[in-house]
């Protein structure tokens, strides 16, 4: 299994039901590889001891995304197996809905590097463990352009590197970007 190679500690998670309704993203506090169990922050959405997920964990290495049963609830953390990873597919990889905003702090523009004087304010749609979509409502990235992104969930940041591969105007003249995730080592 590739992408339990390192720790989940700190790692972003998006928790989804056993028929991909989003249910929601936090972060991982605690990894046992050998076990195969995660302990995630505390999260307001009801989750239940036996209950069936589906998870994508965006890690220092890569993403992945496994089933999971949940083991334990408590008030500060709740504590899930992890088993059956997914392999990462291509485009058929399953998306999950964030809507979290997020910001543009580094461009790479044929090979060259270039930091804007502020970070561009983006929003960061959807997020896959092959790709991410992007939307912004005044800014355009030329396919090809890789694009540093930072973003925070539960007060934890986290960045990702994704290479726009396509863009689309969308009706209210907004720019969304459909961009592939880098792991850049």
């Amino acid at each position: 299994m590739a992408g339990v190679a390192g720790s989940f500690v700190d790692a972003l998670v998006v928790i989804y039901d056993k028929d991909y309704n989003y249910v929601t993203k936090t972060v991982v506090t605690g990894h046992d590889r050998k076990a195969m169990h995660i302990e995630i922050a505390s999260v307001d959405e009801e989750l239940r001891v036996g209950m069936r997920l589906y998870l994508l964990i965006i890690h220092g290495e890569g993403a992945s995304e496994f089933r999971g049963v949940v083991r334990t609830v408590s008030f500060s953390m709740s504590e899930i197996s992890l088993f059956a990873e997914k392999p990462r597919a291509g485009r058929g990889a399953v998306r999950h809905t964030l809507n979290v905003p997020a910001s543009v702090s580094k461009l790479i523009i044929d090979r060259e590097e270039h930091k804007p004087n502020e970070p561009m304010q983006v929003t960061i749609e959807n997020l896959s463990s092959t790709g991410a979509l992007v939307k912004s409502p005044v800014l355009y990235f030329e396919a090809g352009t890789i694009l540093q992104i930072d973003f925070s969930i539960h007060d934890r940041e986290a960045t990702i590197n994704a290479r726009v591969v396509r863009e689309q105007i969308n009706s209210d003249n907004s720019y969304s970007f459909g961009c592939q995730l880098m792991f850049l080592q």
